[in-house]
């Protein structure tokens, strides 16, 4: 039909339009809500069927784990100390020792002799020196009597000399007899001085002579115990209990002192391990520490915490620690061994205890569920230490006897309603096993 001839019909003004686009926007505005989203509706009306158990307490032992390695307590090197050839070789490497095993000689027969002259130069000095106290014996006697007789004759001589003034004054004698006797007189004192002097002069000669012959025995007691104490040394001792780890000589090599004869390692073993410093203050000297090593995977051994360490490591934050190693009767340790330590830092006797299956992760934390009145409730919850038997303890968040979630929850949703596998319904009926759910978990 041509435009010309088609109809016309008024077109509604521009405010007409308006209001009933209002009147259709206050009619939905006047509705009692939005609907529930189908997907939070179903998941709200649906009951999910989970498993429950009880939260439990039990003990628990706080333990701290390190690595560390078997050291012997101390390991000598035997050297020569005193020169020769080896003879009577008696060890050998693995060779189990005691204190003072005889491992071998040094040129014994060499150091025995010498022990003989030694012994002999003593006998010559110590003869020696008493004869020469014999001598001073002699000597003082001899100058006791030899002043004595000087004495005797120098007070004969003074007497006959009064006796001759005596007569002299009397004119009965002349005045060269006088003179004669005065000079007897004179010479027995000088006589008696000289006595003196030699006696003196003599005695002292004798006394240097004991005190030679004395110094020179002495000298030949230090050489007598120094060949003694070669001989002791020409035979080589192991100073320690423990096993020999290296032969260092063979029959006939030649020594010196200084030469390395073995190397015994002590039986005593220590266990060296790192803590870290913030785990330092849980472990006290006197601890008992347990370990296994990688040669007897099944087995525990023990040991005693007897030192930690002053300071960290700047590197590693570590701290060292030493304990000394209860040695097994069988003697299977060795130096060297690489250790997993163990040690009980505290117990606590009522813990709560909940498997690892009950926890969640969030974004804020972890979280469990617990069934109140048919109905899921989401727990923050603190973690504490986890156990070998898939369990974790929880610091906070729940409480003994509370009804959680082991199996389903990764499904739930706060006040969602729950069916307990296994506890009966209103009606008496009972459900079956939570099955697993392996849904992505909510937050």
């Amino acid at each position: 039909m041509p435009r010309s001839l088609m109809p016309r019909f008024p077109r509604a003004p521009l405010l007409v339009r308006s209001f009933a686009c209002l009147a259709a926007l206050a009619a939905l505005a006047g509705c009692p809500g939005t609907p529930t989203p189908p997907a939070e509706k179903k998941a709200r009306e649906r009951r999910f069927l989970v498993r429950t158990e009880p939260v439990s307490v039990r003990p628990v032992t706080y333990t701290l784990e390190a690595t560390g390695a078997l050291r012997a307590k101390d390991v000598f090197r035997i050297d020569a100390q005193v020169s020769g050839r080896v003879e009577g070789v008696a060890f050998d490497e693995g060779d189990e020792v005691t204190k003072d095993t005889v491992l071998c000689r040094i040129a014994p027969r060499t150091y025995e002799l010498a022990v003989q002259q030694a012994q002999a130069a003593l006998v010559r000095a110590k003869r020696a020196h008493a004869l020469a106290q014999a001598d001073l014996a002699d000597t003082q006697r001899k100058a006791r009597y030899n002043i004595e007789q000087a004495t005797i004759l120098n007070a004969h001589a003074e007497r006959d000399y009064g006796r001759r003034r005596i007569a002299f004054d009397g004119n009965a004698i002349t005045e060269e007899e006088l003179l004669s006797t005065q000079d007897k007189r004179d010479l027995a004192a000088l006589t008696l001085q000289n006595a003196r002097a030699a006696a003196e002069t003599e005695v002292q000669v004798a006394r240097a002579a004991v005190e030679e012959k004395d110094a020179a025995a002495r000298q030949a007691e230090v050489a007598l115990a120094e060949a003694e104490e070669n001989l002791r040394k020409s035979c080589v001792l192991s100073p320690v209990a423990g096993r020999i780890e290296e032969r260092l000589v063979s029959e006939g090599t030649q020594v010196s002192p200084g030469t390395a004869i073995a190397q015994v390692v002590d039986r005593e073993l220590r266990l060296r391990f790192s803590i870290p410093e913030e785990q330092a203050a849980r472990v006290r000297t006197d601890s008992r520490v347990t370990f296994r090593v990688l040669a007897y995977p099944g087995r525990d051994f023990n040991a005693t915490l007897y030192y930690i360490g002053t300071q960290t490591d700047a590197k590693t934050r570590m701290v060292t620690a030493w304990a000394h190693v209860e040695r097994p009767a069988d003697a299977v340790l060795k130096a060297g061994f690489f250790a997993s330590v163990r040690i009980v830092t505290g117990e606590q006797a009522q813990a709560v205890v909940i498997p690892l299956t009950a926890v969640l992760p969030t974004e804020r934390g972890f979280v469990a569920y617990v069934v109140e009145n048919g109905q899921a409730q989401r727990r923050p919850i603190v973690l504490g230490l986890q156990l070998a038997d898939q369990a974790v303890e929880i610091l906070s968040g729940l409480k003994a006897g509370e009804r959680l979630v082991v199996e389903g929850a990764s499904s739930l949703i706060p006040q969602a309603p729950v069916r307990e596998a296994g506890v009966p319904d209103d009606d008496g009926s009972s459900s079956g096993a939570a099955s697993s759910d392996r849904g992505e978990r909510r937050p």
